[in-house]
């Protein structure tokens, strides 16, 4: 097996098991057309494969903050090299317990009928236990803390990205689509966490992450449609239980 077959069957893993089989998100997270990645993922009977070279697989690894060399690896496990920390000690802390300079604490949301118009709208639960952390993770990101909300996932659509009932951290700062990301949505007064695709017509394509397309199929909100739909912000951070 030549070094290009080797490569072209890590990205193939990769795209499997960090970005869920979608050839496009990958796409989209190195900054390359989703129609090269078609091709550096072709057959080699295919006239227009392309080869991922040294160069290209070495910025792709920096990119993806992958080890020196892994796309020259043939047959590794998929977990191979996962855990890239010594462990670090949990913090258990209580509701009372004031806040140290190094976190930040981000409010949950709740869904409550409004006074003016009727219209469930987003208010923060006061009774709702917010959610803490650390200050570096916030500012690394470039997020505001008081941009930050959290809100709870309800249902499986969204499995196994974001599970039943898992909080969810949303930056109400990105309400900027941007293709292949999640977003918490109000679409005609009812409330989503899907991910969005801006088609080409400039439609949005609304999408489950379940594979179970019979019961979550894709929907599209036609561009004339598009004054009913809010976008709370991009979800950023989920915790999920094993």
């Amino acid at each position: 097996m030549d070094i290009y077959t080797i490569r072209q069957a890590a990205l193939a893993r990769l795209i499997e098991n960090q970005f869920h089989g979608r050839a496009a998100a990958f796409a989209e997270r190195v900054g390359m057309q989703a129609s090269y990645v078609s091709r550096l993922l072709a057959p080699e009977d295919n006239k227009y494969r392309k080869r991922l070279g040294e160069e290209k697989a070495r910025e792709i690894e920096a990119m993806l903050d992958l080890p020196a060399g892994y796309f020259d690896v043939g047959d590794a496990p998929a977990d191979m090299g996962n855990i890239r920390s010594a462990p670090r000690r949990v913090k258990v802390w209580s509701e009372d317990e004031p806040l140290t300079a190094d976190e930040v604490e981000v409010p949950r949301l709740s869904l409550k009928l409004s006074a003016g118009d009727g219209r469930l709208q987003w208010h923060i639960d006061e009774k709702g236990t917010p959610n803490r952390y650390r200050r570096a993770w916030v500012e690394r990101h470039g997020y505001k803390p008081e941009h930050l909300v959290t809100v709870q996932a309800d249902g499986d659509s969204m499995s196994p990205e974001i599970k039943n009932g898992s909080p969810v951290t949303v930056n109400t700062a990105e309400t900027r689509i941007r293709s292949g990301k999640i977003y918490a949505i109000d679409y005609q007064g009812e409330f989503f966490i899907k991910r969005l695709f801006v088609e080409p017509d400039g439609s949005i394509r609304v999408v489950s992450d379940s594979t179970d397309k019979t019961r979550y199929p894709d929907w599209h909100i036609r561009p004339e449609h598009g004054d009913v739909l809010r976008i709370l912000g991009r979800a950023v951070q989920v915790q999920n239980e094993l």
